[in-house]
């Protein structure tokens, strides 16, 4: 990854989760702490295993923790913005998937695949934390936990 994307992707790490964890009661904490844990997962996993010619299995593990953890919060939640996150990161899953299925693929376009949906996820994030967030000060609302 050249270096100026990877510091704006962490930029835009920094404010989603950080904005989450601040705004977005105990949903967006519980969904910024497995962001972050993730982000340093995949960092290991990414290192244990260089090559994206093969199916990446230590990612792929990762990526499936994720998934579980933000199923889990989607499924406890009445914020919308958490169904979203658990379908887009379902995306990313399944790209691993593919990949097992198809045998013969281009190692840049598996790494495209599985990488794509993480700057999505993260704008979901921030977006849903502040509209809720917007709608609960409109409102007067006290129902954030």
């Amino acid at each position: 990854m050249s270096t100026m994307i990877g510091t704006m992707f962490l930029i835009l790490v920094a404010v989603s989760c950080g904005a989450a964890a601040l705004l977005g009661g105990r949903d967006g904490r519980s969904v910024a702490l497995l962001y972050v844990l993730a982000l340093v997962g995949t960092h290991y996993a990414r290192a244990a295993q260089q090559s994206w010619a093969s199916p990446h299995l230590p990612v792929f593990m990762v990526d499936l923790a994720l998934l579980t953890g933000l199923i889990a919060v989607a499924m406890a939640s009445r914020r919308y913005w958490t169904i979203w996150l658990a379908g887009l990161h379902l995306l990313t899953v399944a790209s691993h998937g593919s990949v097992w299925f198809l045998g013969s693929f281009d190692a840049r376009a598996y790494f495209v695949l599985e990488s794509v949906w993480s700057p999505v996820k993260l704008i979901v994030l921030l977006i849903g934390v502040l509209l809720d967030w917007g709608g609960i000060l409109e409102n007067g609302r006290a129902d954030r936990k």
